[in-house]
This record gives C-alpha cells, sequence and structure tokens, in this order.
C-alpha cells in the first residue's frame, strides 16, 4: 500500500489501493500485534462463509460468532444504555470474540493506546487511551469528521486533538483519521471495516469500489457489457444475458442509484442533527427570514458593502445560529481554537472569530487553495497562518483550511456547506460533483447531454433522409 501525505498533514492512501483498512497507527491494548501480522490478521478476521439466518432474529449471522441479539443481550447486562445506538464496528468485534465483554469493569478495557504524535505526526507526547466505553457508540463512517465537524469519540488530553478507532471488528484496533474510518453495514453479518469513507458496497456485484468523495461513481461492474456476480465463475463467459436480465439489471441500476445519497443530502441530514442538538429548527419558506431581509438587518447595524457579505453568513443569521440585534453583536466571537487543533503545526497561540471577521469571507476557498491570492478572513496572531470559517449555516461554526471552504449558493434557501473546494453544483441535474481544483471538470451528465443530442441529430438526418426519399 502507498501512504502519501496530503495538505492537512495526515496520510492518505491512492485509489488504486485495496479496500483494507489503513493501518495508521498499530493498537498496543487488546488484542495488539505486530505490524508485518496486521495484513494476515485483517485478511483472516474478513474472511468468512457464506452467511446463514439466525432463526431468533432473523438477521444474517457469520458461523461460530454471536448473533445481534446476543451482542444485544451482553451490552444490556452490562449497564450499557441506548444499546440500539451501539456502532457495528464494536458490536462486531463483540460478536466475533476480539472484544470480551462478560461484565460492567469489561467497559473500561483498554483497546488501544498510543502517543498522539505517533498517530498524525502532531509535537504532542500525550498518551492517548481508547476503552471500549469510548467507542460504543463511535459512528461507523467519519464523513462528518472529514467535513470539518467535530464529534470524535476519543480525544487526546493534551491537545485535545480528536481521533476514531477503527477495526474494532477486527484483532487489531487502531486510531484513525477520520477519513478511513468505514465499516461497511453491507458486508455479511455486522459487516466490516474497508477503510475509506470513499469506498462504497456494490450492490450488484457484491464487492468494494472507489466511489469517490461525492459518491457519484459507478461500480466498475456496471460498465460491462454482462451482468457480473459472484455466481458467474461456474458460468460459461460466453453465455449472453437475455433482454429480460438487461432490463433487471438496468431497474437495480436505478434503485442503487436512488439509494445512494449525495454528499450535499448528508450534509443537510447534518444541519438539521445540529439544529436539534441547538433546540432548533431549519425555518424554510416563510418561517425563515429572506436574503433581503438579512441584508436590511445588516444595513441597520452599520455594515457596509452589502453586496459583498458572505453567503454563509447570510445564511447563518437567516435561520437564527447568529443573534445580531445590536451593533456590539457583531463583535461577538463565534468560534475560537489554538492553531495546532485547526492544523498540524506548532502554533498552540488561541485563533478567535468574530462576525465582522467573517462578514465579506468569500464561500470558496479555491483561490487560497491554489495559492492565487491570500485573502483569507482570519489569521494568526502569531504565526500568521490564515483561516476560513465554514460550517456557518449549519450552526457549527468551524477554523478550517482553505481546501475546506465552499458553500454552495445555488442550493436552495440560501445555500450550504459542501465541505471542500473542489466540489461543484450542477446547473443541468442540479447535483453536486467533483470539479476539480479549479472546478473546470463537467459533471458526469454532460455526457448523458451530448449522448441524447448525438441520438436526436441522427434521429433528424434519417428523418430528413426518409422525407427525401
Amino acid at each position: 500500500m502507498s501512504l502519501n501525505r496530503n495538505d492537512t498533514g495526515t496520510f492518505s492512501r491512492k485509489p488504486g489501493d485495496n479496500d483494507a483498512a489503513m493501518p495508521i497507527a498499530s493498537g498496543s491494548g487488546l488484542g495488539a500485534t505486530s505490524k508485518n501480522g496486521v495484513a494476515e490478521k485483517k485478511a483472516k478476521a474478513a474472511s468468512s462463509s457464506a452467511a446463514k439466518t439466525d432463526s431468533n432474529s432473523g438477521a444474517t449471522k457469520e458461523p461460530g460468532t454471536l448473533s445481534d441479539a446476543e451482542v444485544l443481550s451482553k451490552l444490556t447486562k452490562a449497564g450499557v444504555e441506548n444499546v440500539e445506538k451501539v456502532g457495528r464496528c464494536v458490536k462486531a468485534g463483540i460478536a466475533r470474540g476480539f472484544i470480551q465483554l462478560e461484565r460492567t469493569a469489561d467497559l473500561d478495557t483498554v483497546l488501544v493506546s498510543a502517543v498522539c504524535d505517533e498517530v498524525f505526526g502532531f509535537e504532542c507526547k500525550n498518551k492517548i487511551d481508547a476503552t471500549l466505553r469510548m467507542v460504543l457508540h463511535q459512528k461507523d463512517e467519519g464523513i462528518d469528521e472529514y467535513l470539518g465537524l467535530d464529534d470524535y469519540a476519543v480525544r487526546c488530553d493534551g491537545c485535545e486533538q480528536g481521533y476514531y478507532v477503527t477495526d474494532l471488528c477486527t484483532a487489531d484496533p487502531m486510531f484513525s483519521d477520520p477519513k478511513y474510518m468505514h465499516h461497511c453495514a453491507d458486508c455479511p453479518g455486522l459487516g466490516k471495516c474497508i477503510g475509506d469513507i470513499r469506498v462504497r458496497h456494490c450492490k450488484k456485484c457484491d464487492d468494494h469500489y472507489f466511489a469517490g468523495s461525492n459518491a457519484n461513481l459507478k461500480c466498475p461492474c456496471r460498465s460491462e457489457g454482462k451482468s457480473v456476480s459472484k455466481a458467474s465463475n461456474d458460468e460459461s463467459d460466453d453465455e449472453c444475458e437475455t433482454d429480460e436480465d438487461s432490463e433487471s439489471d438496468s431497474e437495480e441500476d436505478s434503485d442503487m442509484d436512488e439509494e445512494a445519497p449525495s454528499l450535499a443530502d448528508c450534509i443537510l441530514g447534518l444541519m438539521k442533527d445540529f439544529a436539534s442538538k441547538n433546540q432548533a429548527t431549519i425555518p424554510t419558506g416563510p418561517q425563515a427570514m429572506t436574503g433581503d431581509q438579512v441584508l436590511e438587518k445588516l444595513r441597520r447595524l452599520g455594515v457596509e458593502n452589502l453586496d459583498k457579505v458572505s453567503g454563509c453568513v447570510k445564511a447563518g443569521i437567516a435561520r437564527g445560529f447568529i443573534k445580531l440585534e445590536t451593533a456590539s453583536d457583531l463583535d461577538k466571537v463565534i468560534v475560537a481554537k489554538t492553531g495546532n487543533k485547526i492544523l498540524p503545526t506548532d502554533c498552540t497561540h488561541k485563533v478567535e472569530a468574530t462576525v465582522k471577521m467573517v462578514l465579506h469571507q468569500k464561500d470558496w476557498g479555491g483561490d487560497e487553495y491554489n495559492c492565487i491570492k491570500n485573502e483569507h478572513p482570519v489569521y494568526c496572531g502569531k504565526c500568521g497562518e490564515g483561516y476560513f470559517v465554514s460550517w456557518i449555516c449549519g450552526g457549527e461554526p468551524t477554523l478550517c483550511y482553505s481546501k475546506h471552504m465552499n458553500h454552495c449558493k445555488k442550493c436552495p434557501d440560501l445555500g450550504v456547506c459542501l465541505g471542500c473546494c473542489r466540489e461543484d453544483h450542477c446547473d443541468r441535474c442540479g447535483k453536486h460533483y467533483f470539479a476539480g481544483s479549479m472546478r473546470d471538470m463537467p459533471c458526469d451528465c454532460d455526457e448523458v447531454e451530448e449522448t441524447r443530442k448525438t441520438v436526436l441529430r441522427c434521429l433528424l438526418e434519417n428523418v430528413n433522409k426518409t422525407g427525401k426519399k
């Protein structure tokens, strides 16, 4: 596996790598093994015979493991609350015997330990321990934190850096970047970790594939001329599929396309979660302030250059996340963090962002990401590092690197933050897609439109020829 150091200081892997979970930091707690034995252990844990149905609960059960109902029973007896929200990765680890849970005291068992700087290369020398209790309700996918949110199950006591613990379903749990926390729930039994939030499970060929950051890339099996299935190895490769099979596959592809949520749908769902936590709702239609009403409020408070006010800020005000009643409210601090908690730097200076600072910040950080301009709204007073503030529109202002500043103003109701400056909104299909760092790549629907035009042109030419004859 090839590892690259990306622009946030964390490790990433190339799309061509296999779907095994990436070993970021080896565990030194329960089930810890040497690095050389990790691959063998994972391969053994991932390989299982065909799943069979549990007669009691009706859920799929792997041979030699506990059923989902048996795991929930163990959790209940140990005094765990909200057992229905316990992560599938943790439940799989318990079911497969990698995590021992016989009594309440077992909840405080340390599953993995590491020194903070050994995980992401920070300067912090504090030791981090992850116990079973900490990770019980950890999410099975790290997309929330990958998009810039901050709801980690494990946090360093020294620098407060947050971590996920992946591979709890195997003998080698390890600390991970949110980008590489993905426990696939579509795999047999209670699923398995596949190591990348951009990797998805294809329900047609029952294999994993790289779907991209917006989950809009199709599995290679759908582009092949004939249907792919696990049973195809026992059949003749020359056997042609029937029209009925082709129609069935087409309907299956359509169903799977509808099932896969877009990145924007996920973000809108996250915004609603934020609102419920803050005892509020995201108003829409007549309940929300319009953009003009927001600008009028800002005008009364003495704000100048109203035409350049950030769309993200306007959305935050309209949705009630930013309260502005008097001019002094413009000096309110909406987010504060030390530099080493935003980016992997040595700076421990506290960075604060007020409403006034971000009023005219750009909604797209691509110019700064591509080193074309340097117009950050917030700068560190000590090291001079520049930052954007994203997620103002969702009630969770977050100091971030320019790569993660992208508020889509084309979306309804004053727009939504997308979490990556390389995403863009397609005017034709209305969906978000990966457009590259300069946002100059076309949406996939352009190819569909060009094909449609070509077909219509050919039909028109045939009609004209037929008319002349």
